[in-house]
């Protein structure tokens, strides 16, 4: 058994693995790095976050392209974000064994997309009233790209959607009279040969206009200031809470990408726009 104030990170393939085990390990007192999508229900991500303040342990969410928050903040209030981002027909031989069960296009590939503009990477647009989906269906039902990888699986993924777009709005908290929209699209249909291997985009329009290449905030950056965080704590030189505040990828800071996430499904399963809103301090869905 770990001893307390060990640290573990969970990068499972099934998102719905990530709760059970980061909860088993926060109530033993191991501090947990979690990879993007913490969870796949908001109700298991505010849990986790209960959880860490109960036990007193760091819980990080290992998050890709961070340099945006800093990017963002120079532009202005923000207005207008779209995201796109897209992997070939041949990732699905990968995915097969879980997409449409597990996870879906949304989870895989929608959670690079989110931290970029979530309320606590650019700290103008903190309030998400509401999520749209819609999704794009066909190639995914047979898989006949290259089936001597894997001929046991099944041939058809009925379940499975091709493309998904979100529809996000946002609300400043700073100004009333500024709301913003975002688009984030996500796809596993790229033709073959084409060029395109996780190809992203992505587009900031506030009171000034942006690009992003999202290198700066890679992966590593995360895992090391969770060490940082971890040793410190154990240390008694700060405290789990202490880092909400410096927009670290905390477990409470990154609560509303589970939310959209949550939210996004909601809306394609039920074909309605979802409410997104803070019930004294913990995010709900309408």
């Amino acid at each position: 058994m770990p001893m307390y104030g060990s640290l573990i990170s969970i990068f499972a393939q099934s998102v719905g693995t990530h709760y059970p085990i980061a909860l088993y390990a926060i109530e033993r007192g191991i501090h947990v790095l979690v990879t993007k999508p913490a969870t796949q229900l908001l109700s298991h991500h505010n849990d986790l976050i209960a959880a860490a303040k109960k036990h007193n342990v760091v819980c990080f969410v290992e998050h890709h392209k961070r340099d945006a928050k800093a990017r963002a903040k120079s532009l202005g209030e923000f207005n207008y974000f779209n995201a796109w981002m897209s992997q070939p027909k041949s990732q699905l031989e990968t995915f097969r064994a879980w997409a449409g069960k597990d996870s879906d296009i949304r989870q895989v590939i929608l959670r690079f997309l989110l931290p970029l503009n979530k309320p606590d990477f650019a700290a103008t647009a903190t309030i998400c009233p509401h999520t749209t989906s819609i999704s794009a269906a066909g190639f995914c039902k047979t898989l006949p790209f290259r089936p001597e990888l894997s001929p046991a699986l099944p041939r058809e993924l009925p379940q499975t959607e091709d493309t998904i777009t979100l529809l996000v709005d946002w609300q400043s908290v700073k100004s009333p009279k500024h709301k913003g929209t975002a688009v984030y699209t996500a796809s596993w249909t790229a033709p073959l040969k084409a060029g395109v291997h996780s190809a992203q985009h992505w587009y900031y329009m506030g009171e000034k206009s942006g690009h992003f290449d999202g290198q700066r905030g890679y992966g590593y950056i995360s895992i090391e200031k969770f060490i940082d965080a971890a040793r410190s704590v154990n240390a008694g030189l700060t405290k789990p809470a202490d880092y909400d505040t410096h927009g670290l990828p905390t477990i409470a800071n990154t609560v509303l990408t589970t939310a959209i996430l949550n939210a996004g499904r909601i809306s394609l399963d039920e074909k309605r726009a979802v409410g997104i809103k803070k019930d004294g301090e913990t995010w709900v869905l309408e």
